[in-house]
C-alpha cells in the first residue's frame, strides 16, 4: 500500500490518469487504467468521478496491483470506493 499527497495528476486520453504522489520527501508514480479495472459502463463512470473528484493536495492511499514495477516505472494503481481520498490544502 501506498500513501501520499497528490502532487500532480494528468489524463491521457479517456482511460489512462497518472498521479505523483510524494510523502517525506519521496515522489511515486501511479498508473490509473481503466482498461484494467474493467470498461463496464459502472467501471466508466467510477472512473470519470475519480478523475473529476481527484484534486492537487488530496491525500491519497492505494494498494499496489503488481510488485514487479522497476524502481523508475509507474506503479498500476485501482480506484476504488474502500481507497480513502482526504482533502487537503495544496502548498
Amino acid at each position: 500500500m501506498i500513501s501520499g499527497r497528490v502532487q500532480s495528476f494528468r489524463t491521457a486520453g479517456s482511460k489512462l490518469v497518472f498521479v505523483d504522489l510524494i510523502q517525506d520527501g519521496q515522489r511515486v508514480q501511479g498508473l490509473c487504467n481503466l482498461r484494467k479495472i474493467g470498461e463496464s459502463a459502472h467501471c466508466a463512470g467510477e472512473f470519470q468521478l475519480f478523475q473529476h473528484l481527484l484534486h492537487r493536495g488530496d491525500i491519497l492511499c492505494e494498494y499496489i496491483l503488481s510488485s514487479k514495477a522497476r524502481e523508475d516505472a509507474e506503479l498500476p494503481i485501482q480506484p476504488s470506493q474502500e481507497s480513502p481520498i482526504g482533502r487537503g490544502e495544496a502548498k
